[in-house]
């Protein structure tokens, strides 16, 4: 107590009386054993700032020197947050019907997927994205069902902590997704850097980095809920801020790859892959592409503009939040049920390589080649060099030979410049060996 009192003693606490000002914590930290909390005050003459209130413990309030009753301290660990969240915090009138909805439209598209996928196994044509899209379905279905459980229990950190993650984690796997469709594209465009090593690289780095900056997300998200340390609060700000600012570019990363693939001029021949036809599968990719890049540049903003908890800007209420997350993904992941992306999208097995996506049946009918000899597979009898063996030729018996009358009817005519030609005089037998006519 006393050292609550000594740092209000101190100035750390605005000077004036609580009806003379607006107070708006925003978030708390420990200092020296005692309680406090950041909090922006403004005054009814204009003037504001920045200042610590003190904090009571277990629900205590202290009087400091200037007659300020401070603010009880939070429950925790975890603790709850300080600045308003995206959606606000559920209510089960409004939120549990909008969530139910959604839920069960997720789960008939995780349902489509994995019943898609199971076909494909069947008929060996193995398509792992309809088992990422079922997985992408299904975790976004489980937030929205943690979202209906945090509305029945809205003083619960742990519930509001776990359903904010699996928000946040869902959204990554179609970003993968739509990365590896750029790929195969750019391949099937421009098969020579397409194929090569730093476009390897390239594509390496980038699905690693979603991996790691959700990872990082989900890291600093769940230390924030258990600490009440202003520098660790704020390394993990930024922290979250530089990982949903990459996710947000990576999201968008397809859009001018696939716009410069398809402008650019073709050194080498398309190799066509899978189903439809090439504007097809760059307009659905861009299509996507674009919703998740809206989805996750809206949400990144509003990590930059905090706002108090009681004082939630427009942006950050409950149909902002129901569309830029949970509505944007289930147009996505019906688009790819609806034009059939595990058609347009297949790719030969064991395609290594440049030429590798086109096999022979589609060679024989393009009727067109290849500048790359592996993609023609050659036998090794088909490039050998030997002479073929000569095949020996059996005589016919003299039995079987026959001399065809030039008079007779089903024979050709005659050229009229030969003029008519008389029958063959019949041979003794003698003469000819015992041969019949």
């Amino acid at each position: 107590m006393r050292g609550r009192r000594e740092h209000a003693s101190l100035g750390l606490w605005p000077p004036c009386d609580p009806p003379t000002h607006d107070l708006k914590c925003l978030h708390y930290v420990e200092l020296d054993g005692d309680i406090l909390a950041w909090c922006r005050w403004r005054t009814s003459a204009g003037m504001s700032g920045l200042a610590l209130s003190p904090e009571g413990l277990s629900g205590q309030h202290n009087t400091t020197n200037s007659g300020q009753n401070a603010h009880s301290a939070p429950p925790g660990p975890p603790y709850p947050p300080t600045t308003a969240l995206l959606g606000g915090v559920p209510t089960p009138s409004v939120d549990d019907p909008i969530s139910a909805i959604l839920m069960v439209a997720f789960l008939a598209a995780a349902a489509a997927h994995q019943v898609i996928f199971q076909k494909n196994k069947k008929r060996g044509h193995l398509f792992v994205f309809s088992a990422m899209m079922f997985a992408f379905s299904l975790i976004r279905a489980i937030a929205l069902l943690m979202r209906i459980v945090w509305a029945s229990n809205s003083r619960n950190v742990q519930i509001a902590m776990a359903a904010n993650i699996l928000t946040m984690a869902g959204t990554v796997i179609a970003f993968i997704v739509n990365l590896y469709f750029t790929q195969r594209i750019v391949r099937g465009l421009h098969p020579k850097f397409g194929w090569s090593t730093p476009a390897r690289l390239i594509f390496r780095f980038l699905v690693g980095m979603v991996v790691a900056s959700i990872l990082m997300v989900i890291a600093v998200t769940i230390q924030s809920f258990y600490t009440l340390d202003a520098k660790v609060i704020a390394s993990d700000r930024v922290a979250q801020l530089f990982a949903a600012t990459f996710l947000a570019f990576l999201a968008f990363v397809p859009i001018p790859v696939l716009i410069a693939a398809a402008l650019l001029p073709k050194r080498f021949q398309k190799e066509k892959f899978g189903e439809g036809s090439w504007t097809g599968k760059l307009a659905l990719v861009l299509f996507t592409s674009s919703l998740l890049s809206l989805g996750a540049w809206f949400r990144v903003s509003t990590n930059f503009i905090p706002r108090p908890q009681n004082d939630p800007a427009w942006y950050l209420g409950r149909a902002p939040y129901y569309c830029f997350n949970y509505v944007v993904d289930l147009v996505v992941t019906y688009t790819y049920i609806v034009f059939a992306f595990h058609r347009r999208f297949h790719i030969p097995d064991g395609a290594k390589g440049p030429g590798s996506y086109m096999d022979e049946k589609r060679l024989s009918a393009s009727g067109n080649e290849t500048p790359y000899i592996s993609s023609l597979n050659f036998s090794k009898s088909a490039l050998s060099l030997k002479k073929p063996k000569a095949v020996a030729a059996t005589p016919r018996p003299r039995s079987e030979v026959t001399l065809r009358c030039l008079d007779d009817d089903s024979a050709d005519p005659p050229p009229p410049f030969f003029g008519p030609l008389k029958s063959l005089p019949r041979l003794p037998s003698s003469m000819n060996g015992g041969m019949t006519t």
